[in-house]
């Protein structure tokens, strides 16, 4: 087996980061490491790659603890892609899969026949051979993604590692991403260990599906295996299901317009009207916002901070996490950076907005 890990730990200061992790691999598989911010799934990648001592277990590449390995063997067998690489915007793709190779060439010995032909199946495996010339600053965000691919490619190494490679692009270059993902798996026979937030993508392209909450293994299985259970639900506190959108399609999640919070789980209210709002809060990032549409949902609830004290607001809801409010009922909206709420007490009421402000 390519990679493995057993019982792994690791501590930042004295907080546990990942505890008990253990991970086994097979050659050509697709790994997808799924949980909420803060889970481990970085640390798990970055543990994995040999980049943090771990306090407890170890990693291993073909039987060989990743610790006692030199960089540069480690990077003939293994390529670790980080969230946002960075490189000069003039340097050009073919100048970037070179730096690949540096590996296997080191300081003193030129390019050969064979690190030429490693770089231009690297190039060509990620539809870039046309783009060699161009410079990092003209390409699209998938374009430049697959160019830091291809680098990692030219190491040839059998094993990929990737930690959100789909983060902050388009869904169109997402999509791009994640089928020379698929591509790379199912063609080269390269092992993929990949970080995402995307639960549905993850469980489109991967063959298993390893689920982290708070630095411990939830689940770790195929991707079949996670629908038939409730822990998406539980470990994201979203209100949804698995449903099959076609017979020969892996299962889709489909999310309603709502995120619990944790302390709504005991609330006794009428299930209308927890489905109408987004009740999610955020220190710090709650604002006004400019605009009311007509036709948005909203909701009144209670928000408290840590004396006990509590007043009323009214949120719009909002397609993703970020909770914006409005207007307050009993408070208006610039009251509650001085007010600092920590927790959401009930759900008052809930209505649809018929004309806006």
């Amino acid at each position: 087996m390519p990679l493995s890990c057993s019982d792994l730990s690791v501590m930042y200061n004295k907080r546990k980061a990942l505890s008990g992790f253990s991970l086994s691999l097979e050659k050509g598989e697709i790994r997808a490491l799924i949980g909420p911010n803060g889970s481990g799934k970085s640390t798990a990648l970055h543990a994995l790659a040999g980049l943090i001592r771990p306090a407890v277990g170890k990693a291993s590449l073909d039987g060989v603890a990743v610790a006692s390995m030199s960089r540069r063997m480690l990077a003939k067998k293994l390529a670790f892609l980080p969230q946002q690489p960075t490189a000069p915007d003039e340097m050009t793709v073919a100048q970037l899969v070179r730096q690949g190779r540096y590996p296997h060439v080191g300081l003193f010995r030129s390019y050969d026949s064979r690190d030429e032909e490693a770089i231009e199946w690297a190039l060509d495996s990620t539809g870039l051979s046309d783009l060699a010339d161009r410079s990092l600053r003209e390409l699209s965000g998938g374009e430049r993604q697959r160019a830091w691919i291809s680098a990692a490619l030219a190491q040839e190494a059998e094993i990929l590692l990737l930690d959100e490679p789909t983060s902050f692009l388009d869904i169109g270059y997402q999509v791009e991403v994640l089928d020379l993902v698929h591509r790379l798996s199912r063609e080269k026979g390269v092992t993929i260990v990949m970080a995402i937030h995307d639960i549905n993508q993850a469980i489109a392209v991967s063959d298993r599906v390893s689920l982290l909450e708070k630095g411990q293994l939830r689940f770790d299985g195929a991707p079949r295996e996670l629908a038939e259970r409730n822990l998406i639900q539980e470990i994201f506190r979203v209100r949804g299901r698995f449903v099959q959108v076609a017979p020969n399609n892996p299962p889709h999640f489909d999310v309603e317009l709502m995120r619990l919070h944790r302390q709504c789980l005991g609330l006794h209210k009428p299930e209308d009207d927890l489905r109408l709002g987004v009740i999610v809060q955020r220190i710090g990032e709650v604002r006004r916002p400019a605009v009311r549409d007509e036709g948005d949902e909203a909701v009144i609830f209670e928000l408290a901070r840590g004396d006990g004290e509590a007043r009323l607001f009214e949120g719009a809801a909002v397609i993703g996490d970020r909770p914006i409010l409005n207007d307050g009922v009993g408070a208006v909206g610039d009251e509650l950076a001085p007010f600092r709420p920590e927790r959401i007490v009930s759900v008052a009421a809930s209505y649809r907005i018929i004309e806006a402000a």
